[in-house]
């Protein structure tokens, strides 16, 4: 069974990003992690680019902020087939 893929999704809101950010990396479940920034203008791109952990696989920041459904689908097209995702 292919690990559950995991969207994170943030525009500004550092804080509260860096807060749900790291107690999702506390857990000690096995998943596959995208986070997407939409082009936030506070320190949140800062704060992801220091998360070290081997579930991330991918992080991006996006040129514009081209809203949640586009996030969304890009981070679905990176779906494995009959894999378990959550937003």
């Amino acid at each position: 069974m292919e690990k559950a893929l995991v969207s994170f999704i943030c525009w500004n809101r550092a804080g509260l990003n860096a807060r749900n950010l790291n107690a999702l990396l506390k857990s000690t479940d096995d998943f596959e992690l995208y986070i997407i920034d939409s082009n936030s203008s506070d320190d949140t791109w800062e704060f992801i680019k220091t998360l070290n952990d081997k579930r991330i696989k991918e992080i991006k920041k996006f040129d514009l902020n081209r809203g949640c459904a586009y996030a969304i689908n890009y981070i679905m097209s990176k779906r494995k087939k009959e894999q378990f995702f959550f937003i």
